[in-house]
């Protein structure tokens, strides 16, 4: 507590400047903020992991690890996220930096860092779905968990020889549970309702891997996950190896029967048949390029009907959806949950109910035995 003058980030970096201590542990900012003058802070340096020492406003190129800003908590039952986001969202504007001359929400007389960092500049609101863990991150967890669990860096060893696959439904389960039959135990499966739980679940370290469509990717990478093999849809000869991934072809396919009057520029009011929200061939591409023409983000109001798996279950682009046999009440769900959700899902709304549908190259072919009804 304050009560300790060597405590928090200005105490720690007093205890080294007193002479008191020969290292200290702080973050980026502190020496830069309590040593205005750049004569004083040329006295320290930053000492980096690769054992060489950087000057102080060098920090990007040296520190130990990025780790996430001070966050306000409350209890994960009844907390009032919502009040408590409103109360400090107004306690900014009124408080914050430069607002008001009886109180600053970011300073104070009475010492550093009271309530709040005075480094900070605001508040940002964190997603619903954010945890504890997927806040702090997987390295930062896990060396939390060392420490406080006593575990040895050489009791992970074996479980790096298992990787732990991220299935999405019951479908992709058992296919997952099978293979983990079939592995001898080298796939471990885990389990989500949907694609942003299976990303969550890699982020936190609660799984490992997932196959993901491009639209997903971008999503996942935006969470700090990369790609690492590709599913390649060529044969190229048991010769070829590590060739470019070429991909496949986002298209729009609708039935013979319609006729040459259903083109590209008359689609609106027609139902539509998407892959899911937020996939590549069958959101991403297609509502792209109708973006560019309509210049509106309208699309369930575009489209007479839909079936977009992870639309608004009262959205129109929800429509058409069917959901599953074995399990009612889950409509439109992106998952497996949903029997229009993915390529073949898609295909089959445009045969049953739709008037176009948006999926990949290879879709028609695959599901009518190579015969061009389509």
């Amino acid at each position: 507590s304050n009560h300790e003058p060597y405590f928090g980030y200005a105490g720690a970096f007093n205890c080294l400047k007193e002479d008191a201590g020969d290292v200290a542990f702080v973050k980026h900012s502190t020496v830069l903020e309590n040593l205005p003058d750049k004569a004083d802070r040329d006295q320290y340096e930053l000492l980096c992991r690769d054992n060489t020492r950087r000057p102080v406003d060098d920090y990007e190129n040296c520190y130990l690890a990025q780790v996430p800003s001070h966050a306000v908590v409350a209890r994960s039952v009844d907390g009032q996220e919502d009040s408590i986001w409103e109360l400090l969202n107004q306690a900014q504007e009124h408080f914050g930096r430069d607002k008001s001359p009886d109180f600053q929400l970011f300073s104070s007389s009475h010492g550093k860092d009271l309530l709040f960092k005075d480094s900070a500049n605001g508040f940002l609101k964190i997603p619903s779905k954010m945890d504890s863990s997927l806040y702090l991150g997987y390295q930062y967890v896990t060396a939390l968990r060392n420490l406080r669990e006593e575990i040895s860096p050489d009791s992970s060893k074996n479980e790096c020889k298992k990787v732990r696959w991220c299935a999405i439904g019951h479908e992709e389960t058992q296919k997952c549970d099978a293979w983990s039959i079939n592995s001898g135990g080298k796939i471990e499966c885990v389990s989500a309702e949907n694609t942003e739980d299976c990303i969550a679940k890699i982020v936190k370290g609660e799984a490992d891997a997932m196959s993901l469509d491009g639209g997903y990717i971008y999503i996942a990478g935006k969470c700090g996950l990369v790609p690492v093999l590709a599913e390649n849809y060529k044969t190229e000869g048991e010769n070829c190896v590590n060739t470019p991934e070429k991909g496949y072809l986002a298209v729009a396919v609708v039935k013979k029967s319609s006729g040459p009057d259903l083109n590209w520029n008359n689609l609106k009011g027609k139902k539509s048949c998407h892959t899911a929200v937020d996939r590549t061939a069958g959101w991403n591409i297609p509502m792209g390029l109708l973006y560019n023409k309509i210049n509106s983000c309208k699309f369930d109001q575009f489209f007479g009907e839909g079936c977009a798996p992870g639309s608004q279950r009262n959205s129109s682009l929800c429509a058409l959806c069917i959901g599953s046999e074995r399990a009612p009440g889950r409509e439109c769900l992106a998952n497996n949950h949903e029997r229009y959700y993915g390529y073949t899902g898609a295909f089959r709304c445009l045969v049953e109910k739709g008037d176009v549908a948006f999926v990949k190259d290879q879709v028609v072919q695959q599901n009518t035995d190579g015969k061009k009804q389509g």
